[in-house]
């Protein structure tokens, strides 16, 4: 009897444990106005892909400033069910979706309609069973018009990554928008319970270092941005960026234009 009591705790223990590590995290999240008047907006679509039949499932969305604490942003939710988010902003989601249905959380930003200054930082998903999910960002000027909008899948915390880099010409960097060129970036979060400590190495397309390594610290549960030309200023580079860390992370990767275009770029893993 103590045996079989003893197999069926474990058991049990398994189950929770595994239904506790669906989780995935997205490495960026903005939303509001930044000084000069344009504003940042996100879309987040999550998906049910179980088969048809299957049943409900149920999520939470939680969002983390840049220093870790609560991100609270304005949604509006199109599809799914949970709870009224118009007039009550929270830090966390929490919804379910029916097998193969979706559902869309739209931020103030992306709908014209925020009130707050910039807001950053990054999301996680965390899910019984699994969904499928990605972040579309949007960028608008001044006057209102659409600049850019791309996509980012989840991200896998990791290691070992590398990212694209392209760095201007040193003609004078700037802090909002590279000139002359694009120029590549990176926003990282660290999900994890203690402080990564992140080493930055720049490649030419030769395989060549570019320049000596970068360190930085990144605290747990906290998250940064930065162009390639901020970590290796008055550098001119076409090719990666490696990015190493003794606790794993997340990231995601952006090719900005001189007038504020952007596009994403895939986080490669390393070996």
């Amino acid at each position: 009897m103590k045996r079989l009591l003893s197999v069926l705790f474990c058991i049990f223990a398994t189950t929770a444990i595994a239904q506790a590590q669906n989780i995935v995290y997205f490495p960026q999240v903005a939303d509001g106005t930044q000084s000069d008047g344009s504003r940042w907006g996100t879309i987040i679509v999550v998906t049910n892909p179980a088969p048809l039949g299957a049943g409900n499932s149920a999520g939470t969305l939680n969002f983390i400033k840049d220093d870790g604490t609560p991100l609270i942003i304005k949604w509006q939710n199109y599809g799914g069910r949970g709870s009224d988010l118009t007039n009550s902003p929270s830090p966390s989601i929490h919804f379910e979706l029916a097998a193969g249905q979706t559902t869309v959380f739209i931020s103030a930003g992306e709908l014209g309609q925020s009130t707050t200054s910039l807001q950053t930082g990054f999301a996680t998903l965390d899910s019984i069973t699994p969904f499928s999910a990605t972040v579309i960002f949007s960028e608008f000027g001044p006057g209102g018009g659409r600049i850019a909008q791309a996509g980012v899948l989840a991200a896998t915390p990791s290691t070992k990554q590398e990212i694209i880099a392209i760095a201007p010409s040193p003609s004078g960097p700037s802090n909002i928008y590279p000139p002359n060129t694009a120029t590549s970036a990176v926003a990282l979060a660290n999900p994890g319970t203690s402080t990564a400590n992140i080493t930055f190495q720049l490649l030419d397309s030769s395989s060549f270092q570019v320049g000596s390594l970068v360190t930085r610290t990144l605290a747990a549960n906290n998250h940064t941005a930065f162009f390639v030309n901020q970590l290796f200023p008055n550098t001119a580079i076409g090719g990666q960026l490696r990015i190493t860390s003794d606790v794993p992370i997340v990231g995601t990767a952006l090719l900005f234009q001189n007038n504020g275009q952007f596009a994403t770029f895939p986080v490669f893993p390393l070996p």
